[in-house]
């Protein structure tokens, strides 16, 4: 079995010292705006690390009584096509859960850097 580069990947909670790199890979999207503070109340920012360095991937999620928003999800050009995107929002689907949020909506300014 052929893994793909972002099989070795690290999904995590970002941290404000991840704002720069969250910053790069939206640098192309001038639209999109800043993401908030990673350590916002009912705000999460979740990073996925690309296994040479620097970001395969971000997503925002805000979470709302009952309901999670996907606000942002970023995936790095190198990394289109291996699934980052199925499996970040797979992560964000299991934090809805965990946080009492019985859907997940999808925003549609979703980019890809």
């Amino acid at each position: 079995m052929t893994l793909s580069p972002c099989d070795q990947c690290i999904l995590r909670s970002a941290t404000n010292d991840d704002l720069p790199a969250i910053e790069e890979l939206l640098a192309d999207h001038p639209g999109h705006g800043k993401v908030q503070r990673p350590d916002a109340p009912d705000h999460h920012v979740v990073v996925l690390d690309a296994p040479d360095g620097g970001l395969a991937a971000c997503a925002e999620l805000v979470i709302e009584g009952r309901v999670g928003r996907l606000t942002m999800l970023a995936v790095a050009d190198r990394f289109q096509g291996q699934g980052v995107e199925d499996r970040v929002i797979g992560v964000l689907e299991a934090m809805c859960t965990a946080f009492g949020a019985r859907r997940l909506e999808v925003l549609h300014h979703l980019v890809a850097a």
